[in-house]
This record gives structure tokens, C-alpha cells and sequence, in this order.
């Protein structure tokens, strides 16, 4: 397990790694690719809806909330988004982190998705290797080489032209599932195979109990919701890369003090919180402090992956100022040391207390800064 899990995280890793330098290059063409055009070179474009359509001569790097590619593509394509569907032909790699990632064309290299619902229809072709990673996940096309999967749910009803790798909770092979090669995977009980679904090669298959799936579940984790995080800070970069760029600076400037300021505010979180409860104000004001201290905890990891990446592209790249090679490289390494289970939890909570304690001290910041609106004079 813990083989594939550092094999899954070094294509996790690849994911981000593949796009740091080559996207310092890249041009911004808006938020739409008409059927027409053609663009000459890489380019990357970020925004709510994305509409990719025509030929591209390069590679496609893309961030935003609905994203559809229908163009075709020489070179590779990679994207985060909420939703985003891909209808063209792709003639190299496709690395995708998305809530919900669909495939309906053809890849002519590797393909890797990770999200909470992936599906690869019947009409999609992956010529090399095929990785999944998230809650559910649906393969009915055809691959041409090996599958592995992390998805807590993996459904197969297309073709494994080589070896199919799976961990997770539950694995169906549908009636028309067909592996080619071996059948590797964990899971707490036997596959549901299906009549007429077909493994050619040997299957071998490793009981999981209770017990050991919920000490996996800390490297699933890693390798799905991290990348929607992921997800989630790179869209809060591109709409706002000026306060992303701000936030980050806290640590810079005064580590330790934006470390102390974060553990104090988690000291008086729990105090705030009952004093609300037990006030006049009562609990819905509690409540909104929670949602408030939620939305901190998301962005925590955000603003540490930024300023990891801003520490390394400023000694690498001192004139590169690309907020989102800065966030993408930076959550390589966070991702990284996040998925070793010896410091992994020591890496979620530092970030965590880093991330509190440099908005806590923007928000003092602001304060101080604000004119008062009323004056008194005697």
C-alpha cells in the first residue's frame, strides 16, 4: 500500500512539476479559443467559464470554475477547475484536478485526473496510462496501457490494455470491462465482477481490514482532497493574485511573530465561541465565528503553498512574478511533505498555524489603517 501510495504521489507530484518552468513562458489569450483560430505556442488562460475550441500548437495550462476543451491540442493540457469537460483531441499528456472532470476525447500519451466524480466515457482513447485519484470514478473507454486508481469507488466497464492497479473501498467490474494484463488491488472486500467482464492476466487481491483502511485513508487524503484545495487556491490566485501576494508576506516578514500570532488566535477561538453561545448575541453569532475560522482553515494551506512557492521562484526566477507557477510550484513541495505520513501532520498543522496567523495579522493591519468615521469634539 504504502509502495503504491509514494508511486500515486510522485504522479501527483509530476502533475505540478511538468507545468512549473514551461508556464513561465506561456501567453494569456482571455477566456475563449474560437472554432477558427489557431494558436501558435503554449498559453494559459483563467476566468469562470473557459472556452477552449480550435487548434492549439502547444501546450494548454488553464484555471476556472467551468472549463470546456474541444479544440485540438498539440501538446498537453493542464488544468484545474470546478467542473471541466474535455471533447478534443489531445495529442500529448492531460493532468487534471477538478470537483468534477469528464472525458469524452483522445489522449494520445498519459492522462491524470484527480477529483470528486471522474468519468472517461465510451468515446474516449488514452493511449498510454490512465491515473485516478478522488471519490468516484468511472472508466468505459479504452486505454492503452496500465490503469492505477486511488478512487474510493472505481467502476470499470471499458478496456485495460495492460495491468489495472487499484486501492480504495470498493471495485466493480461491469459486463464489459476487459483487463488485458494482471489485476492488482486492496480493498476490504472482494471485487463485484460482473458476467462477462474479463481479466486475462492474474488477479491478486489483499484484504484490507478496518483498521489498516482508515490508517490509508490519511495517504488517500493526501492525494485527493489536497488537490482540490489545490484547486481552490489556484482560482482565489488568479481573481486575486495582489491579495494572495500580500498575505504570503506576513510570514516572510515575521515568521516567528506570524506563528505566535497563530497559535494565540487558536487559543482564543474555543474561548470567543462559548462566550458567544452563553451571550446575548447567542449562537448564531457563534456560528458565523465557525464559518469565519472554516474559511481560514481552507485558506491556510493556500497561503503556505504560496509563500513556499514564492520563497523558491524568487531564489530560482528573481525577475518571475507568475502567481500561478509560484501557487503550482509551492504546492508540489507542500504536497510532497504532506503525503509522508512521518511528517505529514506535523507539515497540515504548521501550515494551518502559519495560514491563521498571517490573516489575523492582515485583518490588524486593516483595522489600524481604518479612519475612524466619527469625530467628537468638545
Amino acid at each position: 500500500m504504502k509502495r503504491k501510495l509514494a508511486v500515486i504521489a510522485g504522479l501527483v507530484g509530476l502533475f505540478f512539476a511538468l507545468s512549473g518552468a514551461a508556464i513561465v513562458h506561456a501567453q494569456n489569450v482571455g477566456t475563449r479559443v474560437d472554432p477558427n483560430q489557431t494558436i501558435n505556442g503554449s498559453f494559459y488562460s483563467s476566468g469562470r467559464e473557459l472556452i477552449i475550441q480550435g487548434t492549439i500548437n502547444g501546450d494548454v495550462y488553464c484555471v476556472g470554475q467551468n472549463v470546456l476543451i474541444t479544440a485540438t491540442v498539440h501538446g498537453d493540457v493542464l488544468c484545474t477547475a470546478q467542473q471541466i469537460l474535455i471533447s478534443g483531441q489531445v495529442d500529448g499528456n492531460v493532468r487534471v484536478a477538478a470537483v468534477t472532470a469528464t472525458l469524452n476525447g483522445t489522449v494520445g500519451h498519459s492522462a491524470s485526473f484527480f477529483g470528486q466524480a471522474i468519468t472517461v466515457n465510451p468515446s474516449a482513447t488514452i493511449g498510454q496510462d490512465l491515473t485516478l485519484s478522488g471519490s468516484a470514478a468511472l472508466l468505459k473507454g479504452n486505454v492503452g496501457r496500465d490503469v492505477i486508481s486511488a478512487a474510493k469507488n472505481t467502476q470499470i466497464a471499458g478496456v485495460v490494455g495492460r495491468n489495472l492497479n487499484m486501492m480504495g473501498n470498493e471495485l466493480h467490474l461491469q459486463q464489459r470491462a476487459r483487463v488485458v494484463g494482471d489485476l492488482t488491488y486492496r480493498t476490504p472486500k472482494q471485487a463485484a465482477v460482473a458476467a462477462g467482464a474479463e481479466v486475462k492476466g492474474q488477479t491478486h487481491y489483499t484484504a484490507v481490514p478496518l483498521k489498516r483502511a482508515s490508517t490509508a485513508l490519511f495517504g488517500i487524503f493526501s492525494i485527493t482532497v489536497f488537490p482540490m484545495l489545490l484547486v481552490f487556491g489556484l482560482l482565489i490566485v488568479a481573481l486575486a493574485p495582489q491579495a494572495m501576494h500580500k498575505l504570503s508576506g506576513y510570514p516572510t516578514d515575521r515568521l516567528f511573530r506570524t506563528l505566535l500570532v497563530g497559535i494565540a488566535f487558536n487559543l482564543a477561538l474555543p474561548l470567543v465561541v462559548g462566550l458567544l453561545v452563553f451571550s446575548v448575541v447567542g449562537t448564531l453569532a457563534a456560528i458565523f465565528v465557525v464559518l469565519v475560522w472554516v474559511m481560514m482553515a481552507l485558506l491556510s494551506g493556500v497561503i503556505m503553498a504560496y509563500y513556499i512557492g514564492r520563497q523558491i521562484v524568487s531564489h530560482l526566477w528573481a525577475r518571475q512574478q507568475n502567481a500561478l507557477m509560484i501557487m503550482l510550484i509551492g504546492s508540489l513541495v507542500l504536497l510532497l511533505l504532506f503525503i509522508l505520513p512521518e511528517v505529514g501532520i506535523l507539515v497540515a498543522s504548521v501550515a494551518y498555524v502559519i495560514g491563521c496567523g498571517s490573516i489575523t495579522r492582515a485583518a490588524i493591519q486593516t483595522l489600524k489603517k481604518r479612519p475612524p468615521k466619527y469625530r467628537v469634539k468638545f
